[in-house]
C-alpha cells in the first residue's frame, strides 16, 4: 500500500510526515511545529488531493505557514539537475512551485 506523505516547513527546517504517523504526534510536537492538529489534518488531506495523478518520486506536497498564521499546501517538484548531482542519496533541493501562492499584502504592488 502506498504511503501518503506531507512535508511541513518548520522553524528548524522541513519535516516529512507519513500518514501512519499522524495519530502519534503529541501536543508538545504540535506546539513545536506551530501547527494545530486540525490544520495538519486539513493540509494532509489537501496534499493527498493535489497528488492525484502525480509521481511521488518527482513531486511532493509541502505545507507552509503564511505570515498571518494560516497554512497553505503547494506541490513542489524536484530538480532533475539536483537529482543527478546528489551522490549521497539525500533528497534534492526544491526548485519549482507548481501552484502559485496567493498574494499577500507584502506582495501587492503599491
Amino acid at each position: 500500500m502506498k504511503k501518503n506523505k506531507l512535508t511541513i516547513s518548520t522553524d528548524d527546517g522541513d519535516l516529512t510526515i507519513d500518514d501512519d504517523e499522524l495519530a502519534t504526534i503529541t501536543d508538545e510536537e504540535f506546539k513545536e511545529f506551530r501547527i494545530s492538529r486540525q490544520d495538519l489534518w486539513r493540509c494532509f488531506q489537501e496534499g493527498i488531493d493535489l497528488m492525484v495523478g502525480r509521481d511521488p518520486a518527482e513531486t511532493r506536497p509541502i505545507a507552509d505557514r503564511m505570515l498571518d498564521g494560516t497554512w497553505i499546501v503547494n506541490l513542489v517538484r524536484y530538480s532533475q539537475h539536483a537529482r543527478r548531482k546528489s551522490k549521497s542519496g539525500s533528497r534534492p533541493r526544491l526548485r519549482l512551485r507548481l501552484r502559485p501562492r496567493p498574494e499577500t499584502e507584502i506582495g501587492k504592488p503599491h
